[in-house]
């Protein structure tokens, strides 16, 4: 899925991978939550987490894409949530759009989504949300 130039109406503006990333969430002081990010492009995420969290909000994230690595810390905002209806785990889907691109991670993003992607199969699930 690559970003589209139709003059704005598409909000993408990186290649979004699918695949599941675990993820640490922190706002303000707050203690972390841990998420599941199920896109993820270098200019943000949508992830799949417990707790609401309003638009706006600027979250420290916790990326977990190598275990051969630390997790990398990114700053972030939140530019969409909404509730989600299928009763799962995760019971908030929230997107966020990141202050800096994480340009020099695409080549890792992508392999580990080809990875789960060989494993599992590609994807036709999508995320039910109470607006649908």
């Amino acid at each position: 899925m690559s970003a589209q130039g139709d003059g704005g109406n598409d909000r993408r503006r990186g290649t979004r991978h699918l695949a599941c990333f675990p993820v640490q969430e922190r706002v303000h002081d707050n203690k972390p939550l841990t998420g599941m990010i199920r896109e993820l492009s270098v200019v943000g995420a949508q992830i799949l987490t417990q707790a609401h969290r309003e638009v706006g909000a600027d979250l420290t994230l916790s990326l977990y894409l190598d275990e051969e690595r630390p997790p990398r810390d990114v700053e972030a905002r939140v530019v969409r949530s909404e509730r989600r209806t299928d009763r799962g785990v995760w019971s908030w889907l929230t997107v966020v759009e990141f202050r800096e691109p994480l340009s020099d991670l695409e080549t890792e993003i992508k392999a580990v989504a080809e990875a789960q992607e060989r494993v599992f199969g590609p994807s036709s699930s999508r995320i039910k949300t109470a607006k649908e």
